[in-house]
């Protein structure tokens, strides 16, 4: 039996964005894939992250690990009202044209007999004048309620926006 993989949506940012929201998610699949290169308007790299939410929902928990060059750190948040995915929009900090890149799982979302929970992976390159920093974050969360998922959103953590050129993909994978 073959996996079937369709795609569901794609937005492309023509201008700054506060965030992006898929809505009527079918739920006609066992897993969702967000495919996104984002870039934010914030001038630090101190918070790189976007903001994932499921519905109108809150009661998130996330883990992640973070890499910076040859700096490791961990990152662990309880009952928090989004899931953060680490690294994931490159910042102003980076160069003109550098974009982040992530992919982020979103397991159990229609079933409403078990809770919803993501994993993800992404990172970005940001240009610190005379050398270049390698940042790269891998994690997951979970969403406490049973609630099926019928909306997503993503925004930049700490109220920045997200710049044009932006691009988030939804995808739904299932079996044949």
């Amino acid at each position: 039996m073959a996996d079937i993989y369709e795609h569901i949506a794609t937005q492309t940012l023509s201008s700054s964005a506060a965030s992006v929201e898929f809505t009527s998610i079918p739920a006609t699949y066992e897993f969702l894939q967000v495919r996104l290169v984002a870039k934010t308007d914030r001038g630090s790299v101190a918070s790189d992250s976007i903001e994932l939410s499921f519905n109108t929902g809150s009661s998130y928990h996330d883990q992640a690990i973070l890499g910076q060059q040859s700096t490791d750190t961990f990152s662990e948040r309880f009952s928090q009202g989004n899931i953060e995915i680490f690294r994931a929009g490159a910042t102003g900090a980076a160069g003109t044209n550098e974009f982040g890149g992530a992919i982020i799982d979103v397991g159990g979302y229609a079933d409403s007999d078990r809770k919803t929970s993501s994993r993800h992976h992404g990172g970005f390159l940001r240009n610190a004048g005379t050398s270049n920093d390698a940042l790269v974050g891998l994690g997951g969360g979970i969403w406490t309620s049973t609630a099926v998922v019928t909306s997503l959103k993503l925004a930049p953590m700490d109220g920045s926006n997200f710049v044009s050129g932006s691009e988030f993909s939804l995808y739904g994978w299932r079996n044949a």
